[in-house]
């Protein structure tokens, strides 16, 4: 059996850049806020707070692997039907944001007087955005009737979001 040890994988061009198999994990980023709590009754999309991570891509063949949490998840209404919306956006290289990806459509309806619906609700997907600049991915929410919706209601709930660049 033969045994090798090295220090320091440099690649072989200027570049300095190894090629990795696909499937492999190249880079990890996380955002993250313990007792992060974003509540709101707007019908707009609003940012949530700690849900905000940033990657730089290696390759731009390379796919993100986007996975977040939102502890205590919480919808209330007031005699009418009432809808939390999730989603992503992403920012590449300091232009505009844009959609990625609709996480939750009307998650949580309920009805009647005095209801509530709390959960916890985590996501992933993989993305393809194709460059090697700055790609920042947040998550917003809005209500679907202007009624309240929080996300990590609990002072003890951590928001998190990871960004893991994938070899292709």
């Amino acid at each position: 059996m033969s045994t090798l040890s090295v220090d320091t994988i440099t690649g072989q061009t200027t570049a300095a850049n190894l090629k990795l198999p696909a499937g492999y994990v190249i880079q990890t980023q996380y955002g993250s806020q313990s007792g992060a709590r974003t509540q709101s009754t707007s019908t707009s999309w609003v940012d949530i707070t700690g849900s905000s991570v940033t990657i730089t891509p290696k390759y731009n063949t390379s796919k993100i692997l986007i996975t977040a949490s939102f502890p205590d998840t919480f919808v209330t209404n007031t005699n009418i039907a009432n809808s939390l919306y999730l989603k992503c956006i992403r920012n590449i290289g300091g232009g505009s944001f844009s959609d990625v990806c609709q996480i939750a459509d009307r998650q949580g309806i309920v009805a009647g007087s005095g209801h509530e619906f709390m959960c916890s609700m985590s996501y992933s997907f993989l993305d393809s955005p194709t460059t090697t600049s700055a790609c920042i991915y947040k998550c917003q929410l809005k209500s679907y009737n202007s009624n309240q919706v929080n996300v990590g209601q609990q002072s003890s709930g951590l928001v998190n979001i990871i960004a893991m660049e994938i070899a292709q």
